[in-house]
């Protein structure tokens, strides 16, 4: 039975087909290569509707890597908090907006295998403001980059702890003003989470922590 389309080539998620397998009773079944380097046979269906999207590798790397201490995994557990946990500090902002994750994503293995690795320096944003973390509603973005696209009030996460900008002020001991202005200045974010005044040389000298930063939507 001849093929109507040849997807050799074709990535799904962290898969490549690499050829056609066999066919039976007219259901095409391909080989593929996961980006881990195992090769499985799936089928054309699943493998085109999302179904299958790698070869089962992912939750085994998670317990084998421990990725529960990975800046991923911390994005993924405070992304359900906030929208789930009631004593949240930020909760009001997201779960109760109504703003939910959506039920694949409940999944760890789904939600890595579908925004990759965290970058330094960005968060998770969702590009429509009234929509819910799903995979056609979420990207990775610095905050500078989500600042300019929101006219709400900046929540920035630092340590697992999420606070606006007048309450890091309050904790902090210095004006908002001076917070905005260093995020706006794109300094450090060891300079941005300081209580200490830096002269401009001195902040840019300081080595960058990591951060989660989100924007109150």
């Amino acid at each position: 039975m001849a093929i109507r389309i040849d997807k050799t080539g074709n990535r799904y998620g962290r898969l490549i087909i690499i050829g056609l397998s066999h066919i039976v009773n007219g259901v095409v079944h391909w080989r593929v290569r996961c980006d881990c380097g195992n090769n499985k046979i799936v089928l054309d269906g699943n493998i085109v509707a999302g179904k299958t999207k790698s070869c089962g590798c992912f939750e085994g790397n998670v317990k084998k890597h421990g990725m529960s201490d990975t800046r991923i995994y911390t994005t993924w557990t405070q992304m359900k908090s906030r929208c789930s946990n009631k004593n949240t500090l930020g909760f009001k902002y997201y779960g109760g907006r109504g703003v939910k994750v959506c039920k694949r994503w409940l999944k760890f293995e789904n939600f890595l295998e579908d925004m990759g690795e965290r970058p330094k320096e960005m968060s998770i944003e969702r590009i429509d403001n009234k929509g819910n973390y799903e995979p056609s509603n979420c990207k990775w973005a610095t905050i500078i980059e989500q600042a300019n696209n929101t006219r709400r009030n900046v929540s920035l996460e630092y340590k697992s702890e999420c606070l606006n900008m007048t309450q890091w002020a309050r904790k902090l001991g210095i004006s908002r003003a001076c917070i905005w202005n260093r995020v706006k200045r794109n300094l450090p974010q060891d300079v941005i989470f300081s209580n200490k005044k830096f002269k401009a040389w001195e902040a840019k000298a300081l080595k960058t922590k990591d951060i989660e930063y989100s924007l109150v939507s």
